[in-house]
């Protein structure tokens, strides 16, 4: 088996210590992802933080006491979304880097579920909607071989909004990915 690393601050992927691309990173080389130079870095903090709230939730070792107020209404849309699915909702893994050794990219998948007894990628996201969600989450289908993918958008004011992601999400995932092998093999990355 390959040895998967991420380095966390310039978010690349290395298998066996060489360069393989990441779901976000084959969907900005195909143009279809919004430039970050936007996002603050209080928003992706924002982010990581809402992520290792709720893995520690699910683990059932979040200190309550260390929940930051800007998490804390997050984690309630995602504590309240685990109590209205119930049943349907089993987690099997939360964010493991994974490789595709076929089709050579790796990614981490928010979650690994069971939506309904069924294989399913859930992303969660603490910012508004991106048309680019759902390629994202078509691309770790694809890693994980689950046949359904769910966006769970998390709100500031406690609430949260599921959705679920389009089979040709998965597809479309696949050109990107071919296009970067593409770029790749005539040099053509800038």
């Amino acid at each position: 088996m390959s040895a998967v690393t991420l380095d966390p601050a310039t978010h690349r992927y290395a298998v066996d210590g060489r360069h393989v691309p990441g779901v976000t990173e084959i969907l900005r080389a195909a143009g279809l992802t919004p430039s970050m130079e936007w996002v603050t870095d209080y928003a992706l903090d924002r982010g990581r933080q809402v992520h290792a709230a709720i893995a520690l939730d699910a683990e059932g070792a979040l200190d309550e006491a260390s929940v930051d107020p800007v998490v804390a209404p997050r984690l309630a849309a995602y504590r309240a979304f685990r109590a209205a699915a119930g049943a349907r909702l089993e987690v099997v893994e939360i964010e493991t880097p994974r490789y595709h050794e076929g089709l050579r990219f790796c990614g981490t998948l928010d979650q690994l579920v069971r939506w309904d007894g069924a294989l399913s990628v859930l992303e969660l996201k603490t910012g508004p909607k991106e048309k680019h969600h759902p390629l994202q989450v078509g691309g770790y289908q694809e890693l994980v071989g689950a046949p359904t993918g769910l966006v769970l958008y998390l709100s500031s004011d406690g609430s949260y909004k599921l959705d679920t992601v389009e089979r040709d999400a998965r597809t479309a995932f696949l050109v990107c990915l071919q296009l970067w092998h593409v770029k790749e093999r005539w040099g053509c990355h800038s």
